[in-house]
């Protein structure tokens, strides 16, 4: 794993914390931090959309 510099530690714990994601982070630190730098990654080159409503990817459905 790539180790995030210190204020990409502070963005990830702000980030973490404005979503609501504080169980998860603890549970699964390495997933969020992979997850969070990949967002990063795109939204650097452009290939994520700045508007937070919008996904890149369909919605999930629960299966029944």
């Amino acid at each position: 794993m790539n180790s995030l510099n210190p204020h990409d530690s502070d963005t990830l714990a702000l980030s973490v914390s404005q979503a609501s994601l504080d169980k998860t982070f603890e549970q699964y630190p390495h997933d969020v931090t992979i997850a969070f730098q990949t967002a990063a990654k795109l939204r650097a080159t452009s290939q994520l959309s700045c508007d937070p409503l919008t996904e890149f990817w369909p919605p999930m459905k629960v299966k029944r």
